[in-house]
């Protein structure tokens, strides 16, 4: 009998270490989004804000233009690679501007922006329900908790309001 506790015991263990979420520092996950795909982890301490746009088309800063990342459909639920599009200042060469993520986030979901200490500008969504217990229109800093897909969407699954 003690045989058979101890397995089960260990056994439980290994499931729980498996499913565990990883707390990750914010730059690391921004320097290497991809490492973490598949994984839940939790970043602590980040500021934030909610996006609201009557569409439900998040545009980060850029120019106009943007293509579809490799492997992707191109799809509203997708977000698009930011690329480098032309201005011509007065010596008629192009000055490269980043172009902008579109984020559309799914029906019953909001988009969440993230300011992360480096440049990283990924596509966070919330669902609505946990989005309307958030401040609007300021920024907030706060604990996330979030599945990592760096290919689409990262679905946000808690958030913890600090001081």
């Amino acid at each position: 009998m003690k045989k058979f506790t101890l397995l089960s015991l260990s056994v439980f263990g290994f499931f729980a270490v498996g499913k565990s979420q990883l707390v990750v520092d914010a730059t690391d996950f921004a320097n290497n989004p991809s490492r973490y795909n598949g994984k839940t982890i939790v970043i602590r301490g980040v500021t934030a804000r909610k996006i609201t746009s009557n569409s439900g088309t998040a545009v980060v800063q850029g120019a106009t233009q943007a293509v579809a990342a490799p492997g992707t459909t191109g799809t509203n639920n997708t977000p698009t690679r930011p690329i480098v599009s032309g201005g011509t200042p007065a010596s008629g060469t192009p000055t490269p501007t980043p172009a902008p993520l579109r984020c559309s986030a799914p029906k019953n979901w909001t988009s969440l922006d993230l300011d992360f200490p480096v440049d990283y500008e990924g596509c966070f969504i919330i669902y609505n329900r946990m989005a309307n217990t958030l401040p609007n229109g300021q920024d907030f800093r706060i604990d996330i908790t979030f599945k990592a897909d760096s290919r689409s969407m990262h679905r946000v699954t808690r958030v913890k309001l600090l001081p």
